[in-house]
């Protein structure tokens, strides 16, 4: 019987800790967090939309196998990787930085409480974590410390960086009927070919990144898979083409300006082209058409 309360007791006194419960029982490190999470949403915002230029702008270029707007794509691409590159160096020293001051501070704690198990419990139940969890007390010893304080104060004062702003330019249009006026093509395939434009990308970024830059006929195959996603997105703008067709027939006639449209390939936020930006007025045109419509659907 004795020596059951002894087994019992020396069970009940083990302890046990997690890192992941001491940073949740830490106010300064929950501060501190909620405010890092908020820039990195705003730099990943920024960067989100960048990218999404960048995208489109390898769409439309591709759609119209131009060799202009695919320099022009290459220097877009370098600006958005180099601000990509600027904002994972960042939050790498930043993550690392953050991390080692909380674990060093804790694990010197940790010292006062030698037999400490590191154990995770689970918020399913389950758990074999067993004795008393001391995480809130070493959490409540990071936020007296006067060091550590000065450290993440150092941290959460660094500059986060901005990412530079993409340049612009005004780009030629490409010609339907003539160039005076044109259709922002990346908000149209946007509206009309959303989900198989992304579809498209998914699939050559898939295809691309199995490539060995390594292997001997890389070059060529990188080439072919290029050659292939332009061609897939070539048709589609033939699409759009075709039901653009049926639009400025009946359109022209009454509306001089279908007599001189094109495309802009270069998306607004990039400069658009020159001319005259009549794209709202020609989807409206284009989705009160049936004729136009059955010829997208059937495409979609």
């Amino acid at each position: 019987m004795l020596s059951f309360l002894f087994l019992s007791f020396f069970a009940q006194a083990q302890e046990y800790y997690h890192f992941d419960t001491i940073a949740q029982n830490s106010d300064m490190f929950m501060k501190s967090s909620e405010v890092g999470i908020n820039k990195l949403t705003t730099l990943k915002e920024a960067l989100g939309q960048q990218q999404s230029l960048s995208s489109a702008l390898r769409s439309t270029s591709a759609m119209l196998s131009s060799s202009d707007l695919s320099k022009w794509d290459t220097i877009i691409s370098r600006y958005y990787d180099k601000n990509t590159q600027t904002a994972e160096d960042f939050l790498l020293a930043y993550q690392t930085d953050y991390g080692a001051a909380y674990e060093k501070k804790a694990l010197e704690y940790l010292k006062a409480y030698p037999k400490a198990k590191n154990c995770k419990t689970s918020p399913y139940g389950g758990s074999t974590c067993q004795g008393t969890d001391i995480s809130k007390t070493i959490g409540k010893k990071l936020d007296d410390d006067q060091e550590l304080k000065a450290i993440i104060k150092e941290i959460n004062a660094r500059v986060w960086p901005t990412p530079v702003a993409l340049p612009t330019r005004k780009h030629d249009v490409f010609s339907l009927t003539g160039t005076s006026y044109y259709i922002q093509l990346d908000t149209f395939i946007s509206k009309l070919f959303k989900k198989k434009i992304a579809k498209h990308h998914r699939w050559y970024n898939k295809s691309f990144s199995a490539l060995d830059p390594k292997s001997k006929g890389y070059q060529k195959n990188a080439q072919k898979l290029y050659q292939e996603f332009e061609q897939r997105l070539q048709d589609d703008r033939k699409t759009i083409e075709k039901a653009l067709k049926v639009v400025i027939k009946k359109k022209k006639k009454k509306d001089p300006r279908y007599k001189d449209l094109g495309f802009c390939g270069n998306p607004k936020a990039l400069g658009a082209c020159n001319g005259n930006d009549i794209t709202d007025e020609v989807f409206k045109a284009l989705a009160e058409n049936k004729k136009s419509v059955k010829i997208i659907q059937k495409a979609q």
